[in-house]
């Protein structure tokens, strides 16, 4: 599936190219709003009497190019490549001890999105704008990170992925300001959905030589604001080529 959904990417990317129209590039920079309605914002561990442990995602970001490939003034193919990074808060607790612990850990992914977008002109500059599409989703590693209580206790956290690629689905919402002179600037909001989990949460207690460890997935669907600019179209007047 995910090498079938891969490969759709990379044929349309090519298909557009090869078509005519407009194409503009430009760059974007998106905040992930952590939030109790879309995404892994707050999971309790704590399934076991004496054990508790806890992960809150907070702001994380996603920043990369973007290329826009115009078929009219109201229909367009967008692609590129995206860096995110997500980031959580990690409490770990022993009931009936002092043994508390907080920490904090990050994990990336890189990500290639393909989306149709329809647009509604609303002025001469402004465009109300939708779209949907999908992505592809690369994760280089495993993170993990621990906390030493005393010599016989630890805290331990591992954040395991489950493929190295996955795809998902997109769906957005936003406002293009177009200029002529000066680029087109875009907000909106965006929505990830990874059709499969991505990620296994592992909090874990190590006392003595016993080892507690409390394991839940993680879908890893997050909402963003998106701010892009996109460079202006270089384009001579045939009127008047001052």
């Amino acid at each position: 599936m995910k090498k079938i959904a891969i490969l759709i990417l990379l044929f349309i990317t090519s298909y557009t190219v090869a078509q005519k129209g407009d194409i503009i590039f430009g760059f974007q920079f998106k905040p992930i709003v952590p939030n109790k309605f879309v995404g892994e914002y707050e999971k309790r561990y704590d399934s076991l009497p004496s054990f508790f442990a806890s992960t809150k995602q907070t702001v994380g970001y996603s920043f990369g190019m973007v290329f826009r490939k115009y078929f009219t003034d109201k229909v367009a193919l967008e692609t590129g490549i995206n860096f995110t990074k997500r980031n959580f808060n990690l409490s770990f607790e022993v009931k009936d001890s002092n043994f508390l612990a907080n920490n904090t850990v990050e994990f990336i992914n890189y990500q290639i999105p393909i989306k149709g977008l329809f647009f509604i002109q609303l002025s001469d500059e402004i465009f109300m704008n939708a779209s949907l599409g999908i992505h592809a989703d690369f994760f280089p590693s495993y993170v993990g990170t621990s906390n030493v209580i005393n010599i016989n206790n630890e805290f331990l956290f591992v954040g395991a992925r489950i493929f190295w690629a996955q795809v998902g689905a997109n769906a957005n919402f936003g406002f293009d300001f177009r200029t002529r002179k000066k680029g087109t600037f875009y907000l909106g909001t965006t929505y990830n959905h990874p059709f499969r989990d991505i990620m296994r949460f592992n909090m874990a207690w190590r006392y003595g030589a016993s080892t507690t460890i409390i394991q839940k997935p993680i879908r890893g669907n997050y909402l963003t604001i998106d701010l892009r600019y996109y460079f202006p179209v270089n384009k001579k007047d045939k009127i008047n080529p001052n």
